[in-house]
């Protein structure tokens, strides 16, 4: 491999996930529009964008989207059987569309087809839409922000200045340019920190000699229950969780109006404020567990289940229960078809630097998450970084989540899990 080969770290952040390309106390609900502090070597005002395409999700975005995240679940379940898990498919989605645009022949078409089969110029323009068309108020926000990081290095590869407007007009990300060493970590974790809403507070660690990039995306949700739960409702109940124990925990209880059904599972809806998203739960039937329930769905059958809910009354048992998750997504992302992209020698990320140099490729996928679910609402924040070194119902219904079941944050506009998750134990 040459010399100049470096490491290509795409940092992306919707509520936890960090990656990297190598060559060969506060309130939750502060604004997250601006950083705390002034980082230095910022160069987003002397990017010069056109107005990026937009394009409103349709019946190829929504479904290209699901099978992504239903995949990407499946295939970390299988690796972590027993253990809470969540990921935020939408961030994971953020951060390697923006490391798409910076590669090209077999690696650009084998992230386009692991992505979704959809080209990265349409696939840009479906994003923008989706990002600057999330909720923002102060009842229900989904705020996501982008950054590209770059050596200074005398020795570094130039980055290109069309990989920077791409990213930059359609993912609005910020550019920052400096040396790579320990108070740059400290600023990339100040703005990682920012974006989470103080969530993620720590996700750089030491910044090896061969990193060239690092792609940040951060992603935060927000939102009250349109019904708060009523403390008379809230009483201690078992939980029997995955390894055959049982623990007390404060079960939730409200009367909820939307039912969902599936062959091997039932479960309900609960809206949040300003109705664009709600907490969709799935409780698989008591002979299945949660890990061969989620190895069995398909995009269509996951994606069936969560848009033809049915209007019924719903007893549902919710319990209140916080949860933190992280891991390399690098294996999961091998075996949906991005090998190539992770090989030192086969890996083509030219299209990121302005000389078209080869030698880049994705060193890991980190991703980290964190949610909070109590009687008031839902918190919930990711970080991903990328290194580039129904039968019909009955009348009423009755759904007390007591034992393992999957879980998400439902886009209710285009019913896309922002987050999906499986509750193990509690």
């Amino acid at each position: 491999m040459k010399s100049w080969t470096k490491k290509l770290t795409a940092l992306l952040l919707t509520a936890g996930m960090s990656l990297s390309v190598a060559a060969c106390n506060s309130p939750f609900r502060k604004s997250l529009t601006a950083l705390p502090v002034s980082l230095p070597g910022c160069l987003t005002d002397q990017i010069q964008t056109d107005q990026p395409p937009k394009k409103q999700p349709d019946v190829q975005f929504t479904g290209a989207q699901t099978a992504f995240a239903l995949a990407l679940l499946q295939k970390t379940a299988a690796k972590d059987s027993g253990r809470n898990l969540l990921l935020s498919p939408y961030s994971v989605m953020q951060a390697l569309a923006m490391t798409l645009n910076g590669a090209a022949g077999k690696t650009r078409s084998d992230m386009e087809q692991v992505l979704g089969g959809i080209s990265a110029q349409e696939l840009n323009a479906y994003l923008h839409q989706y990002r600057t068309g999330q909720p923002k108020g102060s009842e229900a926000q989904m705020l996501s922000a982008n950054s590209v990081w770059y050596a200074k290095q005398e020795t570094a590869i130039p980055v290109s200045e069309e990989f920077l407007k791409t990213v930059s007009g359609c993912y609005g990300a910020e550019a920052y340019q400096c040396v790579f060493n320990e108070s740059a970590a400290d600023d990339m974790n100040k703005w990682i920190d920012a974006k989470t809403a103080h969530m993620i507070p720590n996700m750089i660690g030491e910044i090896s000699p061969d990193t060239w990039m690092y792609l940040l995306n951060a992603c935060v949700f927000d939102a009250k229950w349109q019904q708060k739960y009523e403390r008379g409702r809230i009483t201690e109940r078992e939980f029997h969780q995955a390894d055959g124990s049982a623990k007390n925990v404060k079960m939730m209880f409200s009367d909820e109006k939307y039912f969902l059904k599936d062959t091997n599972a039932r479960g309900f809806l609960k809206p949040y404020r300003g109705d664009r998203y709600a907490f969709a739960a799935i409780l698989p039937d008591e002979d299945i567990s949660v890990t061969d329930y989620v190895a069995a769905l398909t995009p269509e059958r996951l994606q069936e289940l969560l848009s033809q809910r049915t209007e019924a009354e719903v007893t549902a048992g919710l319990p209140k229960f916080s949860a933190e998750y992280g891991t390399d997504l690098r294996n999961a992302l091998t075996e949906m078809g991005m090998g190539d992209a992770f090989d030192g020698g086969a890996a083509d990320f030219s299209a990121m630097t302005a000389g078209g140099q080869k030698g880049l490729y994705i060193s890991g996928v980190q991703h980290q998450t964190r949610i909070e679910v109590d009687e008031t609402g839902t918190k919930a924040a990711v970080a991903t970084s990328v290194s580039v070194c129904s039968a019909a119902p009955p009348d009423q219904y009755k759904v007390t989540l007591d034992r393992p079941f999957l879980y998400c944050i439902l886009d209710l506009e285009t019913n896309l899990p922002v987050f999906i998750g499986i509750l193990q134990s509690v």
